[in-house]
C-alpha cells in the first residue's frame, strides 16, 4: 500500500487542483488582466513577426505571464479558430485595448497559469515528501493548494502567483542540495561526494527556476541576498560543528558553495536571457526599464512614511510596518492559524532526533525566508497582500509540521475524527467561495467587517454581476455606465461606459469598493452617492463591493478654491441641455475643510462667452441644509426665457458674511437649446431618419392656396444623438399623384445651424419657402420631407417608411 501513496497522493492533488482551478474561468475579469492579456496578443505578435524589442512590455518584467498568456492564446486558437485564418492574422486581429478583451479570451488565457500551478504542486509534494515526510508533504501542498489567497491568483493571467511558483520551486530544490546529512551521531553538511548529480544538477534546476522567477517579478530579487546569506550561515555552521579542526571541513564546504553559487547564477542568467527576447536586441533598454521600474516601486526615499503608523481622512488607515502582518492576519484562515500554534509547541517540546533536526532545518530557513522577504516588502512604496504570496508555501509546510505532529500525538481511535476535522476545515474555507475566493476574508477576526477598514478590498470580482442587472432592462444596449472600472465590467455589458467624472449624461453611475477607498474620482464623490439608494447592490461574503445608482454622474471641477479650507470638487443637474425660460436646480459638490465656511452666502449663474449673464440663483448658504448628504448646495438657476442659442458655462460666486466677493469660478458647460415646440406647430408622432434624428412636428401658411402662391413652412426636427454628416433637407409638395408642384431644398435653419451641430433632445426650427407651380390643378396637397447627403444624393433612411422613397408624407395645403 506504501507504494501507492505517492500515486494516489498525486491523483488527489491533481483531482483537487482541476476542479477548483478550471471550472468557471471566464466568471470575472480582475483589474490587472485586461491589460496582460493585450500585453501577452502583443508579445507573441512580436515573436512571430520578429519585433523582438516587442516581448518586454513593462518593468515587472512579467515576461512569464506574456508566455502564459500567449501559451493560452495558441490554445485558443488550435481548439477555435484554426480553419477561419492563419495564425499570425489571428494574433493580430485580437485587441490591443484592454476595454476590448472579452471573456471568452480572458478564459484561454487564464489555462497555462492554472495548468503551471498543478504542476508546481505536484513537485512541492514530491521535493518535500524526500525531506519532511510523507504525512507533512501532502498536508503542506493541500493547505497552499486550497487557501484562497493561492486558489484567486493562480486562477488569474498575472505575475504574483507564477513569480511565487518559480521562487517556491528554486528554494525548495536548494534547500534539498544544501541541506545537511544527519545521523543521531552528528549533522554533516554539505558533505556529499564530489561529482554527485546533486552538486551541479539540483543548483542548475533551482537556478532555472531563479531566472524564471526574475523574468516574472522584481520582488523575486531578494532571492539573491536570501541565498548569499544561507551560504554563509552554512558556512559558519560547518566550522561550529568542527571545533578542533574547522581548516579542511570550512575549505570544502567553500569549494561547494562557490560551484552551488555559481552553477546556480549562471543557469540564473542564461535563462533570464533566453526567455526575453528583447534582451538579444536591445539590452540596454531592457535594463533600464526594469531597473527603474524596481527603482520606482522600491521608494527608498519614502521609507519613513511607509513604514509610519498613520491614521488619515480616508476610509483605510495607513498601516506603516503592520501593513503586512495585518494583511495576513486577514487573508489566513482559522485552520493555518491552528497549524501555526501546534508549530509553536512542538518547536519547543520537540525531543533531539535525526528527523526532528532534519524539520528543525527546513523550519529555520522558512522561517528565515518568511521575515527576510516580509521586511524587504515592507520597506517599498509599492504595497498589496497579494504581494506576499511567495512566504505562503513556507507558511504551509510549518503548519504541516504543526497538524501532523499534533496527529501523531493523539490516540489512534481519534485520528480518523482529526482528519475528518482537517479536511473540513480546509474545504470550508477555500471551495465555499468559489469563484470568488478574492472575497475571503479571515471569519476569525471579523474579517468582512473588519477588512473594509483596514485594507484595500475589491479586485474585480463581482462587476459582471453589476453588467447581468443592466442587461435585463430595456434597451439595455442605450444605456451608459459612469465607472472606474470599464474593464471588468465592459466585457460582460451590452450598453457602454464612461468615467466617472467624464460625463454628467450617464443613465447610471456603478461605485466599486476599491475606487471608493482609493476616493478615486475624489472623496465627496461617494458621500453624495451613499446616502441614496442603489438600484442595485451586491454583496459578496458579508461585504459590500458596489453599488449601482440610476442617476447622472457628477462632473469634476478642478482648481476652484476659495482660500484653504473651501473647494469647488464637481457638479451634476438632471438634464443635458437647458431651455430658455427654464428654472433648474443645479447640484454643486463642496469640500468644507472650515465649517463656518458652509453658511457663507453663494450664487450661481450662467454666462455666455463674452459674460453676460442669461441666468442666475438668488443667494443661498454654500452647503444646503436641507440637502441628503454633507456635500451638496443646491442652487435653482432661472433662465431669461430670451436667451439665445448658445453653450453656456455655470459660473459660481461666494462671498463672506459681510456680503465681499471672496471668489468667482466659471465651470463646466450646458448648452442652452429650445426642447420643446411652439404651441402653433402641428405635432407629429414621431418619425426617425437614420438613427440621429426626428420629425417632431411643422407647420403651414397658408393652408389654402392658389397656383403661383408661396408657403410657407416650418419643420421642427429633433436631435436624438449626434450626427457625423451635415445633410440637406428637402420640401416637396405633392398632388395624390405624386407629381411635385413646388420644392425647396436646403441645409437646416437656411444653413445657420447644420446637422453636425445639433445638440441630443433639441429641437431646430428650420423654415421653407415654396412657390407654387401656375399649373397645379385645384386638389388637396401633401408634402414629402426628408433628408440626404448633397455628395451623392443619397437620402437618409426613414423608419417604417410609407411612401417608398425615404421620405416623411403629411398633410400640406389645399390649392383652390
Amino acid at each position: 500500500m506504501k507504494r501507492l501513496q505517492t500515486p494516489l497522493a498525486l491523483i488527489a492533488i491533481a483531482a483537487l487542483m482541476l476542479f477548483t482551478h478550471l471550472f468557471t474561468l471566464g466568471k470575472f475579469i480582475t483589474s490587472d488582466e485586461p491589460l496582460w492579456a493585450t500585453r501577452s496578443a502583443l508579445f507573441i505578435q512580436g515573436l512571430l513577426t520578429g519585433n523582438l524589442s516587442q516581448t518586454l512590455q513593462t518593468g515587472h518584467p512579467g515576461v512569464t505571464t506574456m508566455w502564459s498568456g500567449s501559451a493560452g492564446l495558441v490554445l485558443n486558437y488550435l481548439f477555435k479558430y484554426t480553419n477561419e485564418a492563419h495564425f499570425l492574422t489571428y494574433i493580430q486581429n485580437l485587441p490591443v485595448d484592454p476595454l476590448k478583451v472579452t471573456p471568452e479570451i480572458m478564459h484561454w488565457v487564464r489555462i497555462p497559469t492554472a495548468l503551471m500551478s498543478l504542476f508546481y504542486l505536484g513537485l512541492m509534494f514530491l521535493l518535500t515528501r524526500s525531506a519532511l515526510g510523507f504525512k507533512i508533504a501532502l498536508t503542506g501542498t493541500m493547505l497552499l493548494s486550497l487557501h484562497p489567497l493561492f486558489l484567486a491568483h493562480s486562477r488569474v493571467l498575472h505575475h504574483d502567483a507564477l513569480a511565487s511558483i518559480f521562487i517556491n520551486l528554486s528554494l525548495l530544490i536548494l534547500f534539498i542540495r544544501l541541506q545537511p546529512q544527519f545521523s543521531t551521531a552528528q549533522t554533516h553538511i554539505g558533505l556529499q561526494k564530489s561529482g554527485h548529480w546533486r552538486d551541479w544538477g539540483l543548483p542548475l534546476a533551482s537556478g532555472i527556476a531563479a531566472g524564471f522567477a526574475f523574468l516574472s517579478k522584481s520582488t523575486s530579487y531578494i532571492m539573491l541576498p536570501f541565498v548569499a546569506l544561507m551560504l554563509l550561515l552554512q558556512l559558519i555552521q560547518v566550522i561550529r560543528s568542527n571545533p578542533s579542526s574547522p581548516a579542511k571541513p570550512a575549505l570544502y564546504w567553500i569549494f561547494q558553495a562557490i560551484q552551488v553559487g555559481w552553477v546556480w547564477i549562471i543557469s540564473a542568467i542564461v535563462t533570464f536571457s533566453l526567455f526575453l527576447p528583447a534582451l538579444w536586441v536591445d539590452p540596454g533598454a531592457v535594463f533600464n526599464q526594469i531597473f527603474g521600474w524596481v527603482g520606482d516601486s522600491a521608494a527608498v526615499e519614502s521609507v519613513s512614511t511607509t513604514v509610519s503608523f498613520q491614521w488619515t481622512n480616508n476610509r483605510v488607515v495607513n498601516l506603516g510596518f503592520l501593513f503586512y502582518p495585518i494583511n495576513w492576519l486577514l487573508r489566513t484562515t482559522p485552520l493555518t492559524l491552528i497549524g501555526l500554534g501546534a508549530f509553536v509547541w512542538w518547536r519547543i517540546n520537540a525531543a533531539q532526533d535525526t528527523e526532528t533536526t532534519r524539520i528543525k532545518w527546513w523550519s529555520n530557513w522558512l522561517l528565515i525566508w518568511i521575515a527576510l522577504f516580509s521586511i524587504f516588502l515592507t520597506l517599498g512604496e509599492k504595497r498589496d497582500a497579494r504581494y506576499l504570496l511567495p512566504i505562503y508555501f513556507a507558511l504551509s509546510l510549518l503548519v504541516a509540521v504543526g497538524l501532523v505532529k499534533f496527529y501523531e500525538l493523539l490516540k489512534p481511535k481519534l485520528r480518523p475524527a482529526a482528519v475528518l476535522g482537517f479536511g473540513i476545515l480546509l474545504l470550508a474555507f477555500s471551495l465555499l467561495y468559489h469563484p470568488y475566493y478574492l472575497a475571503y476574508y479571515n471569519p476569525l477576526i471579523g474579517g468582512p467587517w473588519l477588512a473594509p477598514k483596514l485594507t484595500k478590498v475589491g479586485w474585480g470580482e463581482g462587476m459582471e454581476e453589476a453588467a447581468y442587472y443592466l442587461n435585463k432592462q430595456a434597451n439595455a444596449e442605450q444605456l451608459r455606465v459612469a465607472t472606474s472600472y470599464a474593464q471588468n465590467f465592459s466585457p460582460y455589458f451590452l450598453g457602454s461606459t464612461v468615467k466617472h467624472h467624464h460625463s454628467v449624461t450617464s443613465d447610471y453611475v456603478l461605485n466599486y469598493i476599491r475606487q471608493i477607498q482609493n476616493g478615486y474620482p475624489y472623496p465627496e464623490y461617494w458621500l453624495y452617492y451613499k446616502v441614496r439608494e442603489p438600484a442595485y447592490k451586491l454583496q459578496l461574503y458579508g461585504v459590500d463591493y458596489l453599488w449601482l445608482h440610476q442617476e447622472s454622474s457628477l462632473a469634476r471641477v478642478r482648481n476652484a478654491l476659495v482660500g484653504d479650507d473651501l473647494e469647488l470638487m464637481g457638479y451634476t443637474l438632471a438634464q443635458t441641455l437647458i431651455e430658455p425660460g427654464d428654472a433648474v436646480d443645479v447640484t454643486l459638490i463642496w469640500r468644507v475643510l472650515n465649517e463656518d465656511m458652509k453658511d457663507y452666502p453663494a450664487k450661481l449663474s450662467l454666462i455666455d462667452e463674452s459674460g453676460e449673464v442669461w441666468g442666475e440663483s438668488a443667494l443661498s448658504s454654500v452647503l444646503d441644509p436641507a440637502a441628503r448628504s454633507g456635500v451638496e448646495g443646491v442652487y435653482n438657476l432661472k433662465i431669461s426665457p430670451n436667451a439665445p442659442r448658445f453653450n453656456g458655462r455655470f459660473q459660481v460666486e461666494v462671498f463672506d458674511k459681510d456680503g465681499l466677493l471672496l471668489a468667482k469660478y466659471p465651470f463646466g458647460e450646458i448648452p442652452v437649446r429650445v426642447a420643446s415646440l411652439p404651441a402653433s406647430a402641428t405635432e407629429l408622432p414621431p418619425t426617425v431618419l437614420g438613427s440621429e434624428i426626428a420629425l417632431a412636428g411643422y407647420e403651414i401658411s397658408p393652408k389654402e392656396i392658389n397656383p403661383g402662391d408661396t408657403v410657407n413652412i416650418v419643420l421642427y426636427w429633433r436631435s436624438l444623438e449626434p450626427a457625423d454628416f451635415d445633410y440637406t433637407v428637402f420640401v416637396h409638395l405633392i398632388s395624390s399623384d405624386g407629381t411635385v408642384y413646388a420644392q425647396h431644398d436646403s441645409q437646416p435653419a437656411n444653413s445657420q445651424i447644420p446637422v453636425t451641430q445639433w445638440t441630443a433632445g433639441e429641437v431646430i426650427a428650420d423654415p421653407h419657402t415654396l412657390t407654387v407651380a401656375a399649373n397645379a390643378p385645384p386638389s388637396e396637397y401633401q408634402l414629402r420631407i426628408g433628408m440626404y447627403r448633397w455628395d451623392t444624393g443619397e437620402r437618409l433612411p426613414v423608419e417604417n417608411d410609407v411612401s417608398g422613397q425615404n421620405a416623411i408624407i403629411v398633410p400640406g395645403a389645399t390649392i383652390q
